[in-house]
């Protein structure tokens, strides 16, 4: 519990001030969050069966995530983030059903396409977002939700979890902390709103997002489990690797590609 209070406790205020200053300096973060989230990826790739081309597959992970700070600079940015993110959202079908199809050339590459098409389609949005003077709110906004649909469903589920949510997934979920979970996202939605001035949109996605940020948490320990693994990397003392940190804020970037942005 130490490291993982520790690692937090110095996580948070970096990754706060890295939003708060914004620009290319929260692009370069970005970008390596994408490099390391493929990195982890492949490895669990290879230890499901199916080893991807890693230096590729993280070379175009980094530059595609990169790619949307440029975009943001261009009056098509808004459409290519939306196109970018359905092949996110795509690949991300893609690869959990080619894990369980049989190795061979064609499986490898496909997997190597689908992981940076996941990874960097997802944090193309963030660093879309990054670079528009009005983006920081609903990076702020997703970054808060998506942390408190993770506290409240830990919390809840550990004081009322008694059924269990996906036990042959992830065996200490439960539907109370899940419920807990969509509970905190709408209030963290409302409290986001009320500090806006406007509960449009936010209070409208808060609840999308509390849902499809845990999605996103079954999503990645469904390939973990496939792989072997109790976590992604090692990266984060007591919290395990970026995918294990990334995995709802992937989703929920997802869906501010395909709804949110559309409305900036």
């Amino acid at each position: 519990m130490l490291p993982r209070v520790i690692t937090a406790a110095v996580g948070l205020p970096v990754l706060i001030g890295v939003v708060w200053v914004g620009g290319y300096l929260f692009t370069a973060l970005v970008v390596v969050i994408a490099a390391l989230a493929a990195w982890e990826m492949c490895r669990m790739a290879s230890a499901w069966g199916q080893p991807p081309f890693t230096i590729p597959a993280i070379v175009l992970a980094a530059a595609l995530a990169a790619s949307g700070h440029y975009a943001a600079g261009i009056d098509l940015g808004g459409t290519i983030g939306v196109l970018v993110t359905a092949a996110a959202l795509l690949a991300a079908v893609v690869l959990i059903l080619a894990s369980h199809i049989r190795q061979s050339a064609g499986t490898l590459a496909l997997v190597t396409v689908c992981i940076p098409l996941f990874i960097g389609g997802a944090l193309f949005n963030g660093s879309l977002l990054g670079a528009w003077s009005d983006g920081r709110d609903w990076i702020v906004f997703l970054l808060a939700v998506t942390f408190a649909t993770d506290t409240g469903a830990y919390m809840v589920g550990k004081a009322f979890g008694s059924r269990k949510l996906a036990p042959t997934i992830s065996p200490g979920k439960t539907w109370e902390g899940a419920i807990g979970g969509l509970f905190s996202a709408v209030a963290a939605g409302a409290l986001f709103g009320w500090a806006m001035g406007t509960f449009t949109p936010w209070l409208l996605l808060a609840p999308v997002l509390g849902v499809t940020g845990q999605l996103g948490d079954l999503y990645e320990s469904r390939l973990k489990r496939l792989a072997g693994l109790d976590d992604s990397g090692t990266i984060f003392p007591g919290h395990g690797g970026v995918l294990d940190r990334l995995d709802s804020v992937t989703f929920n970037l997802i869906v501010l590609g395909l709804v949110g942005i559309p409305l900036l």
